[in-house]
């Protein structure tokens, strides 16, 4: 993982097996129950020093199939680091979906648990290849969302995947309902002491030949405790028969003196040097050989740590390369304690220099943070930012640590952090606090800020007014902003502000003006096309294009954008699914119902998977989809589900709407006007841009119940704003819905010159639900028109007499005419293109192509490409 969720390779592997490994074969059967069938969950838990890690790796590595690893740290009590290591250990065990996985982390604010264990399980349930998934040192995680994230998986895990937790401590999970239902194995401290057998062979692995009556001493004493046995063996070398007694008399007491007790027997025993570089080096949870040269103040720790090594003083390597290695935990942790507060905080200042100068800026910054230095953590906390801002904003769980580490008094002291916390709080779904902070920040120190910090300040405000509908500020509040930037190079932040810019310009009628700030920011964000500040770009100008009429010019750049999204199988990464719903939004506008409700349905997921919810605009359209295919209960539940997810009174408004119409649609006249007398629409309205659908089924409830008077003032109204507008896409409806007003009042000529008005916008374009939606009372007049568009108009009255699919081009031997798309495949299948050509030429996903072959077929009652082609040109229809 990039920027400051850098992954540490060697957590995702099981420890280097141990030279003198004693074999232990009765746990290995432990183990084995794990794999009966109905087992889910194999369970190690036992204190500190049992030997389970080196256990379940030995356990592992005579089996043959996947398995993701991580040793797990209190770090990765942050979410987004905890899921950064799991999408990088299922990449680094099994690519096919571990990679998928890992994609879906990429969020501008953190998934929920519930929504990263659903799209895991989605991932691996249809591979049936044996996995195992092991989280080693599990009970360093307090944190609720790993706890819940895990519960679900164990809840719904697919028979050919087992989850192995190694830990200290019972994780809080329902074990008792799982060992009643057969759902898990254990392997308790209880298994995993030493028997006399098995310690006598751990002894004399290290180099001990006792007595059968010592070593039975020593297993009593220690209990069968694993490290117990370590260090009474390393205590024990060199001793003569009689002292061996001795001690071993002695060695008693809870396992804390047993530590203290033998830490200090065993390094009695080593010379000065070894010692003093023990204690300095184990400050460090994980160290090379370099890092212990700056932290030492020597030139030989790679003898040293040969040394120490070979004199097994718990020493651990972490690859195989013996580069990275750390101490045993317990030991790691004795020595800790002889060292003072001084000499604690001197090697982390030497361990930030040394990270630092490697350019592992997180690393350094969390060092910084150890030693108190906070003024040195300040300025490489800014050195990370321009990094860490061209990533995905799932990092800024980190960020807001660092922030939050540092005393109030050193951050209101340095105005750009200020302006970064605020920033970090609205992106991670804080905004209150984000507003607080603001409100927080005394105008004198605010006035002191630098133009550039001002300005970034000023950018989230803009944010802000936006979301909080004051459009007139948000717009004037971004350009404030973008002239505070001049001179500056941060193109992240300058495109966020143009995309507020654009979109609160767009609310206030100014399509020119919203536009030219869109093309702008696609400008900036052209160098990282795959970032999610480009992709929210792309969606912003696509919607504003589709929204001025041009919907085939917003399609081109949106496909060609999400084409770079898609990987090597036609899957599209995380962000993708932002313009797969642009793109399923203009294909139901197209009529092309298929392929919308493919799009739709792929980018919502994702969307949700990634915690970008926009605006329900997709859950709109997926619900009109749905219906128009049949599926009326369907699109009901689509809404309501959507509904759940979206909060604000305008997207409660668009959710009520679509119902609404829904029920018109479906006879339910009285519900329909229900719903416009709770929200109290009145025909002397004058609606907002976000409101006009609304307004739209309005009128038709107007018209279903024989008031073309009260709609006839209110259409016209409309659309002549959206005509003042340039918001072709919404006029287009108002204009055939005012010919039907027009119509029912008895005045035919002008309503055909408004139903022409509006086939002469839609045509070139293929606006082909603005005039299905309005229902078949717009049928009979369409012959009226035929001269617009001919093959336009064709299209309509086709689709009102044949099916609600809308076909593009029919004849009397098909069941069902091929839609405009589909024809498109035919005539590329002709070119001999396959899946992948067809979907590089369409700028459509694999499974799009594959999706619309397979409708094909069905049509034409032909089993492959071949006879296909060859049928479609019996028809003539190629």
């Amino acid at each position: 993982m990039a920027g400051t969720q850098a992954i540490i390779g060697t957590k995702l592997h099981p420890p280097c097996a141990r030279e003198h490994l004693v074999p232990r074969p009765r746990l290995l059967e432990l183990l084995d129950a794990g794999l009966r069938p109905g087992c889910h969950l194999i369970l190690i838990s036992a204190p500190a020093g049992y030997g389970k890690t080196t256990l379940v790796a030995s356990w592992l590595s005579g089996l043959d199939n996947a398995q993701a690893w991580i040793s797990l740290e209190e770090t990765e009590n942050e979410p987004a680091r905890f899921l950064a290591y799991l999408a990088a250990a299922l990449v680094n065990a099994a690519p096919e979906f571990g990679s998928y996985v890992g994609s879906l982390l990429a969020s501008p604010q953190l998934p929920t648990a519930e929504i990263v264990a659903i799209e895991l399980l989605n991932a691996i349930i249809p591979s049936p290849s044996p996995f195992f998934l092991v989280l080693d040192d599990y009970h360093a995680l307090t944190n609720p969302y790993a706890h819940d994230l895990i519960r679900i998986l164990l809840q719904h895990l697919p028979p050919h995947f087992r989850l192995l937790l190694v830990t200290r401590a019972d994780p809080p999970f329902p074990l008792n309902r799982m060992r009643v239902r057969g759902e898990m194995t254990e392997v308790r401290m209880e298994d995993l002491c030493f028997t006399v057998d098995e310690a006598k062979e751990f002894l004399k692995a290290m180099g001990l030949a006792l007595r059968n009556e010592a070593v039975a001493s020593c297993t009593k004493r220690t209990e069968g405790w694993a490290a117990g046995l370590q260090l009474a063996a390393l205590s024990l070398q060199g001793r003569n028969p009689e002292e061996t007694e001795s001690f071993l008399a002695a060695f008693s007491g809870s396992h804390r003196y047993i530590i203290d007790y033998l830490a200090d027997e065993v390094l009695s025993l080593q010379d000065p040097g070894i010692r003093e570089f023990l204690r300095r080096t184990a400050v460090l949870d994980r160290f090379t050989p370099s890092l212990c040269d700056e932290v030492t103040d020597r030139d030989d720790s790679r003898e040293m740590l040969r040394k120490i090594e070979t004199n097994n003083l718990f020493l651990i390597p972490l690859d195989g390369e013996r580069e990275w290695f750390r101490y045993h935990h317990l030991f790691a942790d004795s020595m800790r304690t002889e060292m003072g507060k001084a000499e604690r905080a001197k090697v982390h200042r030497q361990a930030a220099k040394w990270f630092e100068g490697r350019g592992d800026l997180p690393e350094a910054v969390k060092q910084a943070l150890a030693a108190g230095e906070m003024t040195e953590a300040v300025r490489l906390i800014r050195a990370a930012l321009p990094e860490m801002f061209l990533q995905s904003e799932r990092e800024l769980a980190t960020l807001r640590s660092w922030l939050e580490s540092l005393p109030d008094k050193i951050l209101l002291a340095s105005s750009d952090l200020i302006a970064v916390k605020a920033w970090v709080q609205y992106l991670a779904g804080r905004p209150q606090e984000a507003v607080a902070f603001l409100a927080g920040i005394p105008a004198a120190q605010r006035a002191e800020m630098s133009a550039y910090n001002q300005g970034r300040l000023l950018s989230l405000e803009a944010h802000i007014a936006g979301h909080q509908g004051d459009n007139a500020r948000a717009a004037g509040l971004a350009r404030e902003a973008l002239g505070s930037f001049n001179g500056k190079t941060d193109p992240v932040l300058r495109a966020s502000t143009l995309n507020t810019l654009g979109q609160s310009l767009a609310r206030l009628g100014d399509m020119n003006g919203a536009e030219t700030a869109f093309h702008q920011a696609c400008k900036l964000t052209e160098t990282f096309p795959r970032a999610f500040i480009s992709v929210v770009t792309v969606a912003c100008l696509s919607r504003l294009l589709e929204l001025r009429g041009r919907r085939r010019e917003a399609e081109t750049i949106c496909r060609r954008n999400y084409q770079s999204l898609l990987d090597g199988m036609g899957r599209p990464s995380a962000f993708g699914g932002i313009l797969a719903v642009r793109l399923g939004v203009i294909a139901y506008e197209a009529d092309e119902l298929l392929e919308a409700r493919l799009l739709l349905e792929t980018g919502l997921e994702l969307r949700r998977a990634i915690s970008y919810l926009d605006d329900m605009q997709g859950e709109e359209k997926l619900a009109l989809t749905l219906d128009a295919l049949g599926e009326y209960a369907a699109a009901m539940e689509t809404l309501q589900a959507g509904g759940r997810l979206h909060a604000s009174e305008d997207d409660l408004f668009t959710s009520t709407v679509v119902e609404a119409e829904l029920r018109r649609r479906h006879g339910e006249t009285t519900a329909a006007m229900r719903w416009a007398e709770e929200w109290r629409l009145s025909p002397n309205d004058s609606p907002n841009m976000r409101r006009e659908p609304g307004y739209l089924t309005y009128l038709r409830l107007l018209l279903d119940m024989g008031r073309p008077e009260q709609a006839s003032a209110l259409v016209e109204r409309m659309a002549a704003k959206a005509e003042a507008e340039g918001r072709l896409n919404r006029l287009i409806p108002f204009r055939v819905l005012q010919a039907l007003t027009l119509e029912a009042l008895g005045q035919r000529e002008k309503a055909v010159a408004a139903l022409r008005r509006a086939a002469t916008l839609a045509a070139s374009e293929g606006y082909v639900r603005a005039f299905l939606d309005q229902g078949p009372a717009v049928a009979p007049l369409l012959p009226m028109v035929r001269d617009t568009a001919p093959g336009f108009v064709d299209r309509l009255a086709a689709a009102f007499n044949v099916s609600k699919a809308g076909p593009a081009k029919s004849h009397p031997q098909l069941v069902e005419p091929l839609t405009e798309r589909e024809l498109e495949l035919l005539k590329l299948l002709a070119e001999g293109l396959s899946n992948v050509e067809i979907s590089h030429r369409l700028y459509i996903s694999l499974n799009t192509t594959k999706w619309h072959l397979k409708s094909i077929f069905g049509k034409l009652a032909v089993g492959n490409r071949i006879q296909a082609v060859g049928r479609a040109k019996e028809l003539g229809l190629i």
